[in-house]
């Protein structure tokens, strides 16, 4: 299933969530606070937003992102 709407989960994800996902991803990337280094795993990371916040908030971290959808993924690479 998310394989076939893996082209417009980010929108949806958006409108179906009045942008509450945006605020969701920042308080969970606060509440990581790892100070600048450390790992981060986000499983079943979808298209990558998370990852991606992580990665902008913690820039000496390493940050990996999982999903079992390849083509979450494969929208996550460009990001």
């Amino acid at each position: 299933m998310f394989g076939a709407i893996a082209r417009t989960y980010d929108l949806l994800n958006r409108l179906l969530s009045l942008g509450f996902d945006v605020r969701w991803r920042r308080l969970a990337v606060r509440e990581i606070a790892l100070g600048g280094s450390g790992r981060i795993l986000d499983l079943c990371g979808g298209t990558g937003d998370l990852s991606v916040a992580a990665a902008r908030a913690e820039p000496g971290a390493s940050v990996v992102c999982c999903d079992f959808a390849h083509p979450m993924l494969s929208r996550a690479a460009p990001k």
